[in-house]
């Protein structure tokens, strides 16, 4: 995590150096960053809705389901999740030169933006592969 100290530590700024430059690691400090939150950005107070929500067929009423949750997100939550959708909408775009489609994007990052509030919850793992 030497890059993640660097960045706490406001050693590093745009542009990044070479050494920074690993897509890898700078994916594994994002996902660092979101599950080192004391709640997950999508909370856990909405963790159940989320889940009800991902069960829905009907793409369009799934869709205004999630919306509608993610509107009654805490402001900081809300304008950091905006603010990362539009980052990996622009990491979708290049998916030609990353292979990072978004269904890649999803299987990589949703477990890092909604977890239950018990880790050890037996039932996690089943629960996120269904989203």
């Amino acid at each position: 995590m030497r890059m993640r100290s660097a960045i706490d530590a406001n050693f590093i700024t745009p542009p990044l150096p070479h050494e920074y430059q690993d897509v890898h690691v700078i994916a594994s400090v994002l996902k660092s960053y979101l599950r080192s939150l004391p709640e997950p950005l999508l909370t856990f107070r909405f963790y159940n809705e989320f889940l009800e929500t991902a069960q829905i067929v009907n793409d369009q009423q799934r869709k205004a389901a999630i919306l509608n949750i993610i509107n009654k997100l805490p402001e900081g939550n809300y304008n950091n999740l905006k603010y990362l959708m539009k980052f990996l909408s622009y990491l979708s775009e290049k998916n030609q030169h990353n292979k990072m489609s978004t269904q890649n994007i999803a299987i990589v990052m949703s477990p890092n933006l909604l977890w239950p509030q018990n880790e050890n919850d037996q039932n996690y793992a089943q629960q996120v592969s269904s989203i």
